[in-house]
């Protein structure tokens, strides 16, 4: 089931919702694990050559990051339930839920999960051949800024100096050496097809008679060029869209 919305939908400061809020996170971290395509379900090219090990290598550290999501989830649900009994211990019939700080926390716990089904999917959809590497690499953006949107959360509700909190912030440590390590793979497995793809591209020319000699390639060098430029072009665009949305999204 999908868990976006999820927040919309349940009454956020009841405190038993912000708890099946946590555990729909947590069973969605899980289900989306268990879809991880294994290295025998891959597309032709990733199953042999130089791509086999990277394949199996995306498979490992994708599996690992959502385990350690998982973690991450688990503890600070156990800070927020922990919060709540001392809160009730010390307010007694004055406790009134803080909605804001749990609306927070629950929101920040969904996007945890909906950034682990998205890097699943996207690993799931490279290794199939059904997207590019690049849309990997920026589901594991999403899931680092999940990361650290949660730990921000879930800081105001502890001492920095507590176990639980020591606790998450190791998980988040531990994510981000995993999408780090994922990033690499999924770029060093860019770099061999591309390696691959101009390998056969100079095979087809020599079985060809060369074709133009040094004027074709300077032109080809030239066309290149002009295609990493519109890239770099655009990638800056699309780096303002996203500071612009978010520089709202604090506004509002």
């Amino acid at each position: 089931a999908a868990m976006r919305g999820v927040v919309a939908a349940a009454d956020v400061g009841g405190g038993q919702d912000v708890e099946g809020v946590f555990k729909a996170a947590l069973l969605r971290i899980t289900q989306s694990e268990q879809g991880l395509a294994t290295p025998a379900q891959c597309a032709p090219e990733w199953r042999s050559g130089q791509l086999q090990e990277v394949a199996a290598s995306i498979v490992g550290v994708a599996k690992s990051l959502s385990q350690s999501n998982a973690g991450l989830l688990k503890a600070a649900q156990r800070i927020q339930s922990a919060h709540v009994r001392q809160e009730r211990t010390v307010r007694g019939a004055a406790y009134r839920p803080d909605k804001a700080g749990e609306e927070g926390l629950v929101t920040a716990a969904v996007a945890v999960a909906d950034a682990n089904a998205d890097l699943v999917n996207y690993a799931n959809q490279t290794l199939l051949n059904e997207c590019g590497e690049e849309m990997l690499i920026a589901s594991l953006r999403l899931v680092s800024a999940a990361t650290a949107r949660l730990v921000s959360a879930a800081r105001v509700k502890v001492k920095t100096s507590d176990p639980a909190y020591q606790e998450l912030t190791g998980f988040a440590k531990q994510i981000s050496s995993e999408t780090q390590a994922l990033a690499a793979q999924a770029a060093e497995a860019s770099e061999r097809k591309m390696a691959a793809q101009l390998t056969k591209q100079q095979r087809e020319q020599e079985e060809q008679g060369g074709g133009g000699g040094l004027l074709s390639t300077r032109i080809q060098d030239l066309e290149e060029q002009a295609k990493i430029a519109k890239l770099e072009m655009e990638l800056e665009s699309a780096r303002r869209a996203v500071y612009n949305r978010r520089k709202q999204e604090y506004r509002e």
